[in-house]
Order: structure tokens, then C-alpha cells, then sequence
């Protein structure tokens, strides 16, 4: 079977989902609102459907083709484990599908890199920044009628955009639907855009601005990923060497993944500590609720002594679909070391081995290791699309190597000539 044809149209549609995927977290509020005030709520949920569409579409060429491919071998892995082992766990298979569902950037991530997009994805954080914060200053400055707004679907009642202080301070959630989700926004295109050639000045204006807007946000771990993801790259770059050894990059995010990993067992050992709130919504008494509650309870959804503790609970064990469909034993995770083992378990290790992959340290892989690490830290990472989007480019960057993009390329353009070579750039601009 010739692949160039279907590779193409799963191209085009790959980069509509994922950029209509950010776009409708980045103006989640007001689109919300909208198809709302429409009667057309369910239209908002389209690019998500659209993205299961084209994994679907990707796994099945490759299977009609016989071609091997490292990426759709994965997906097809660990959506079958994860689907199948939940099922025979117990689970109810409306929790399992709704836990696959927050998984589709992962996925949709891994196939950015196989179709060569991630330059695209690198040039869409400028709009991204502008839009996010943007919508926050545009927060502190005027009531947006989305803000603190409820809207009802399928019979559940959900906020337009959330409405909470932290110490009396208001959490501005901007054009978004919560305050974490635009700075997780703003870090994220902030310290990739500081990656690109600039003036100096530029650079400044953009951290400085980032910085207000992530305060206006009262969200810390954001804030303080902002302040030393930058440092570390610039240390990186002078000492490091961009294309030089990775020995540094490896150190940088094995500190970071030990970290990580240390928060949540130490919460398990026993540790409780308590912090004043005398630095207002700057205090950690949110980390004090995660060593006291959050992570104990997450542990406690593994029986030590069940296959669990080794191969964890399958999609949908933990996180918003079990706050929907097992609210009792509820747990957000909030740390990306205990969402992972506990759906994985062991599994997990697939994504230790990218994050030290050579393909996946260049200078930009470096820096999404580093933010979506730095977040993990007290975000589950996987049920915010553009943290999630990151992680899945960083899986396929370590599934396909550097080779990725012209590999593909050269598959399509050897089929149809220049036609198609002219059709493949289109398709990536």
C-alpha cells in the first residue's frame, strides 16, 4: 500500500487538531461561553474527538502498511494495556474511556514528531503567549462574564471559567478556564520563545511581563519554573554547550526527576510538614495539603500485595475521571512521578528512558524536559493539554529518533515527486 496519500491527509489534520487543541485551552473561557449563549456546548469537545479521529487513522495505516513504526506501536501498547488491564481490574468501562480520553495529547504529541511539526509547535507559542497573557492582564483589568459563570452538560453542572482566591488574592484565569492552566501557558511559550534569537531587551520585556502575569495568576510552581528553567538553560548553553556532550542536560533533569520522585515517597514515609501562611498566596501550605492528603491517598488506590503495585490501576484509576465516576477515593495525583506509576505502574519507566534519551536532549527537547519536570513536581502534567502535548514530543523525539521528520518526508516525497515535497511543506506552515 502506498502510504504518501494517507500520510498527507493525516498531516493536515494533525496540525488542525493540536492547534485547535491549544486554542481551545488557551480561549477555553470565552468559547465556552459561547457555545453556551449557542446552545452548541458539546461542538467544544470536537477537537479532542477529532484527535482520537487521527490516532485512530495513523494506527491503522500503519497496520494496512506493514510499515514499522515505533510510535504507533506504542500507542497501540498502551492504550490496549491500559484499556484491557483497567477492564479486568474492575473498572467501569465509562471511567476507563474518559481516562484514554485525557491521555489523546500524549498521543497526539508523539505524532508531532512524526510528521515533522515541531517547529510548527515551536512557532505557535508567540500567539500562544500573547493570548494568554494577554487574558490575564485583560483579567486585572475588567470582569469577564465567563469568570465564576456555570454552564450544564450531560447532566453535570461546570464552571465556565473558575472563580477562587488564594489568601484573598483573586486567581485570574485570563481567556482560560483556570489560573494554572494560562501560567502553565505562559512558562511554557515564555521559555521557549526565550530560546530563539533575540535582542537582550526582548528577552527581558518577555520574562518581566511573564513574570506579572503568572503573579496575577497566584500560581507558584509556574512562577518559580519561569526563574530557574531559564537559568538552567543558560547554564547549559555556556558550560554545556549546545550541541556538545549531554552530560550536563542528563544531570539537570535526573536532579529534577529525583526530586520528583522524592516529594511523594517522603509523603508516603510520613512527612508532614507545615508551613506558615505568613507569605500570603507566595506561602507552600498547598504542597503541606499534598504531603497531608493528595499523595497518601493516590498511594493508597495500589494494593501492595495485588498486581497493582507493579502494573498499576490502568486509565482512569486516578485523576478527574475518577472524580467523576469514584469520587470517594479520589486523588488529582498533582506530582507526574505518582499519576504515571499509578496508572502504569512499572510501565512508567518507558517515559524515564525518554527523558534521557539523546534524541530527546536537543536544546529544545532539553527545555520542554525541564518545564513539564519542573511542573510535575505538583501537577499530574497529563490532564493539561499543552504540559501533556510537551511530554508526548518528548516520547517521540526518544520513539523516533532524530531521523523522524525526514524519514517521513522522504517517504511521501519519493512516492509523488515535487508536487508532494511542495504539498508536505504546505502542510507544515
Amino acid at each position: 500500500m502506498n502510504g504518501a496519500g494517507p500520510d498527507l491527509v493525516i498531516a493536515r489534520m494533525l496540525a488542525a487538531v493540536w492547534i485547535a487543541m491549544l486554542a481551545n485551552d488557551a480561549l477555553g473561557g470565552p468559547i465556552r461561553a459561547g457555545a453556551d449563549a449557542l446552545g452548541i456546548l458539546p461542538l467544544v469537545y470536537v477537537p479532542f474527538l477529532l484527535a482520537g479521529l487521527v490516532v485512530l487513522l495513523h494506527l491503522a495505516c500503519r497496520i494496512l502498511d506493514l510499515r514499522f513504526d515505533a510510535g504507533a506501536l506504542f500507542i497501540f501498547v498502551l492504550v490496549g494495556w491500559g484499556v484491557s488491564y483497567a477492564l479486568l481490574l474492575g473498572g467501569e468501562l465509562p471511567q476507563t474511556a474518559f481516562g484514554l480520553y485525557t491521555w489523546l495529547p500524549l498521543f497526539i504529541g508523539i505524532l508531532i514528531v512524526r510528521f515533522g511539526q515541531v517547529d510548527l509547535f515551536l512557532r505557535m507559542m508567540a500567539p500562544l503567549w500573547l493570548i494568554a497573557v494577554g487574558g490575564v492582564l485583560l483579567s486585572a483589568l475588567l470582569p469577564l462574564p465567563w469568570i465564576g459563570a456555570r454552564y450544564e452538560i450531560a447532566g453535570a453542572e461546570l464552571a465556565l471559567a473558575r472563580d477562587w482566591q488564594s489568601f484573598g488574592v483573586a486567581r485570574l484565569p485570563g481567556l482560560t478556564r483556570a489560573s494554572f492552566t494560562a501560567a502553565n501557558q505562559i512558562v511554557f511559550a515564555a521559555c521557549l520563545l526565550l530560546l530563539q534569537p533575540r535582542r537582550p531587551a526582548s528577552k527581558i520585556a518577555i520574562w518581566l511581563v511573564s513574570f506579572l502575569a503568572i503573579l496575577l495568576t497566584t500560581s507558584k510552581m509556574p512562577l518559580a519554573a519561569l526563574c530557574f528553567v531559564p537559568a538552567l538553560l543558560l547554564a547549559h548553553d555556556h558550560f554545556g554547550g549546545r550541541e556538545g556532550s549531554q552530560g550536563l542536560a542528563r544531570a539537570m533533569v535526573a536532579a529534577l526527576m529525583a526530586i520528583m520522585v522524592a516529594l511523594p515517597l517522603l509523603a508516603l514515609a510520613g512527612l508532614r510538614p507545615e508551613w506558615s501562611d505568613g507569605a500570603g498566596f507566595l506561602n507552600l501550605a498547598s504542597l503541606g495539603g499534598r504531603f497531608g492528603d493528595m499523595w497518601p491517598r493516590a498511594f493508597a488506590l495500589i494494593d501492595p500485595h495485588g498486581p497493582q503495585f507493579w502494573l498499576g490501576t490502568g486509565f482512569g484509576g486516578i485523576g478527574v475521571s475518577q472524580s467523576l465516576f469514584d469520587p470517594t477515593r479520589y486523588s488529582a495525583g498533582d506530582n507526574l512521578f505518582v499519576f504515571l506509576y499509578v496508572s502504569l505502574g512499572i510501565g512508567m519507566l518507558a517515559f524515564v528512558a525518554a527523558f534521557f534519551s539523546r534524541a530527546a536532549l536537543s536544546r529544545e527537547g532539553l527545555a520542554l524536559a525541564l518545564l513539564v519536570l519542573s511542573l510535575g513536581l505538583t501537577a499530574n502534567v497529563i490532564e493539561a493539554v499543552l504540559p501533556c502535548l510537551a511530554l508526548g514530543i518528548i516520547m517521540g523525539k526518544w520513539l523516533y529518533g532524530q531521523r523522524a521528520a525526514p524519514a517521513a518526508e522522504q517517504s511521501w516525497i519519493g512516492a509523488q515527486g515535487d508536487a508532494m515535497a511542495d504539498s508536505v511543506r504546505l502542510s507544515r506552515t
